[in-house]
């Protein structure tokens, strides 16, 4: 008994890997790492991904920033944000979540460009993203 409340009481301290330590808890340089491959996958886990990419550009844009990371999410996002809305003959449910879909894309990108243009980051792949995507905002 005196080993599981131990156990137990050891498991609560923050930065441990467990609970709600903060940042610390989790390993967030693997989760950019992998990022770009989930906002890349299904419908239901790109916006949930573009969630994360919001938090970590408030919490973490250096890691953001690092080598590759904002060249690797422009085909993903690229993807996501000039994605066409359903088929003519969709039912208004998936018309929706299509265009919420586009929506969250765009919050994501622009989190990204936040943290690019506060760095003064001269990134030309992503400069050559983002005017693709205020032409079609303008179109």
């Amino acid at each position: 008994l005196d080993n599981n409340s131990s156990r137990s009481s050891s498991s609560s301290k923050p930065g441990n890997g467990r609970g709600l330590g903060g940042v610390s808890s989790f390993d967030a340089k693997a989760l950019v790492e992998i990022l770009p491959v989930v906002l890349a996958d299904k419908d239901e886990l790109k916006m949930q991904s573009h969630q994360i990419t919001c938090k970590l550009c408030s919490h973490a844009p250096a890691l953001m920033l690092g080598p590759g990371t904002v060249e690797a999410l422009v085909a993903p996002l690229l993807k996501t944000v000039t994605k066409k809305p359903a088929k003519e003959n969709a039912s208004a449910p998936e018309v929706d979540r299509a265009l919420e879909l586009v929506r969250s894309g765009v919050r994501a990108t622009a989190a990204v460009n936040g943290i690019v243009l506060e760095a003064a980051v001269g990134n030309r792949k992503w400069e050559d993203f983002m005017e693709r995507v205020r032409k079609d905002e303008v179109a």
